[in-house]
C-alpha cells in the first residue's frame, strides 16, 4: 500500500527464469544486491534459475539483456 504522500509511478513485474532463461544486468552505482553480493559500478552479471527463480530489477541495477 503506498503511503499518504506516495504516488505510484508504474507497475513492475519480476523477470521469471527457465532452464534455458536469464538476464544480464549492469549496476548503476556501488550497491550490495538482494543476494548480498557487493556490486560495482559498471559491473555487469548474469542472474539464472541457480541464483532465484525470479528476480525484480533494483533501482541501482540495470537490464542489459
Amino acid at each position: 500500500m503506498p503511503g499518504v504522500h506516495e504516488v505510484i509511478v508504474s507497475e513492475v513485474k519480476p523477470h521469471t527464469f527457465a532452464d534455458d532463461y536469464g538476464i544480464i544486468l549492469k549496476a548503476l552505482q556501488n550497491f550490495t544486491d538482494v543476494y548480498g553480493i557487493e556490486r560495482k559500478a559498471g559491473e555487469e552479471w548474469l542472474i539464472t534459475n541457480k541464483l532465484s527463480c525470479t528476480h525484480i530489477i533494483d533501482v541501482y541495477e540495470e537490464l542489459v539483456s
